[in-house]
Order: structure tokens, then C-alpha cells, then sequence
């Protein structure tokens, strides 16, 4: 009777050992699709951004019906970052709020940005360069750090968190 409890007793231990690595298992895999999901809107996100300055000069203001998507792209991207790290990462909730600040700083002033009124018509290329990169400069300086913070939990734990 005495063999059969520790050998019972175990059996338990070990089926309990298990099923918490697969519980482990799974919260990491989790985390790392979580991960992912914040890495890849916070490229995306730089990328609209690129996009809709593209479009921007393209169409010096006039978009189309057709280019509503582009314009509205970074904003809703963004919208959708701020959720994922609010839920998943919110040690870094903060990076997100500043990247929000300086996204609305530039989109207030996006039509001086790709210069709808014509103000800087005869800006040479390196001018247009140093102007689009301090306008720009604030937003996409944040992004770079919150995708850095971002690659430190990859590698073991977030910062603050």
C-alpha cells in the first residue's frame, strides 16, 4: 500500500511538473506573438508615415477619395499600437503617449509639412531634406526608441515592467 501512494504521489508530481511547462510554454509563446504584433505596428507605423508624407507632396494637399487610407494609415496604426502595449507592455505605455504627442504635434502642422501654400517652392534638395527631417525628426527619433525597448524584451525582460 505504501509503494503505491509514493509511486501515485509520484506520477502527480511529475504530471503537474508537466503541465506547468506547458502552461509556461504557452504564456511565452503568447508574449512572443504579442511581441511581434507590437514590433511590426511600430515599423508599420514609420512606414505610413513615409507613405503619407509621400502622398503629401505628390498631391500638395489635394488627396483623392482613393488616397484617404494613406492619409488616415499612421493614425490608425498608431491607435492600435497604443492598445497593444497598453494590454500587453505597459512598462512602455509611456514611449507610446510620447510618440501620440509628437504624432499630433505633425499632423497639425502637415499641410506647412508638404507645403500646400507653396512656401517653400524654391527650397534646393538640401534644404527640402533638412526641413522634412526636423519636422519629422521628433517623431521618428521616438519610434527608433520604443522599437529599441522593444527588441531589450525580445532578448529577456521589458524595461519597467
Amino acid at each position: 500500500m505504501t509503494t503505491n501512494f509514493f509511486t501515485f504521489k509520484g506520477e502527480r508530481d511529475e504530471a503537474l511538473r508537466k503541465e506547468r511547462a506547458a502552461h509556461d510554454e504557452t504564456l511565452r509563446k503568447e508574449r512572443v506573438a504579442h511581441l511581434e504584433r507590437a514590433m511590426t505596428l511600430t515599423g508599420k507605423y514609420a512606414n505610413d508615415i513615409g507613405r503619407l508624407l509621400g502622398i503629401g507632396f505628390i498631391t500638395k494637399g489635394a488627396a483623392t477619395p482613393k488616397d484617404l487610407a494613406i492619409l488616415t494609415a499612421p493614425t490608425d496604426t498608431l491607435q492600435e499600437l497604443i492598445v497593444v502595449i497598453a494590454l500587453y507592455f505597459p512598462g512602455l505605455k509611456s514611449d507610446v503617449d510620447q510618440i501620440f504627442h509628437a504624432h499630433e504635434a505633425m499632423i497639425k502642422r502637415i499641410d506647412e509639412i508638404i507645403d500646400v501654400h507653396g512656401q517653400h517652392r524654391r527650397e534646393d534638395a538640401a534644404a527640402f531634406t533638412q526641413r522634412i527631417e526636423k519636422e519629422i525628426k521628433p517623431t521618428m527619433e521616438l519610434v527608433g526608441s520604443l522599437m529599441k525597448k522593444l527588441s531589450e524584451c525580445a532578448k529577456a525582460r521589458c524595461p519597467s515592467e
